[in-house]
């Protein structure tokens, strides 16, 4: 190597260890790898999503079948990431209109818990602090 180059290396390496879930304007949660990984949902393509409205967490469910309940996931085209449709859910919680008057995408650090085979995605800081302790401790947020 020329001598003078200096290595560069990115500086967001948490999207690439941690799962992450993103709400988009379209009113899609879009799932990092790691979540997708976590939630092996290379395999399963639907999608049990549940709602604690006083913790405000999302808890997403992998599902080995559609059934009336149950949301699809789609990967993208370079399967490092996937989507899951779920605009009138968002509309239901106000993260749609909180989406819509923002200037920018909403991210959250998604936790996964291999008790409940459940993806735990807390909407606020104060909920994810609590849930890494609820967590620790192995006791279900949505209970």
């Amino acid at each position: 190597m020329e001598s003078g180059f200096k290595l560069v290396k990115p500086k967001q390496l948490r999207h690439r260890k941690y799962p992450y879930v993103t709400i988009t304007k379209s009113g899609n949660l879009y799932l990092n790898i790691n979540a997708i990984r976590k939630m092996n949902l290379l395999r399963q393509r639907y999608v049990y999503i549940f709602y604690n409205a006083d913790e405000k967490i999302i808890a997403l469910k992998p599902s080995p079948e559609e059934t009336e309940a149950t949301f699809v996931f789609s990967v993208n085209k370079k399967k490092q990431g996937g989507y899951i449709a779920c605009k009138s859910f968002l509309g239901e919680i106000g993260l749609y209109h909180r989406l819509l008057t923002s200037s920018q995408k909403l991210r959250y650090r998604a936790i996964w818990s291999d008790k409940d085979k459940m993806l735990y995605i807390p909407l606020t800081q104060e909920g994810l602090k609590k849930f890494l302790n609820i967590e620790a401790n192995h006791e279900n947020p949505l209970e």
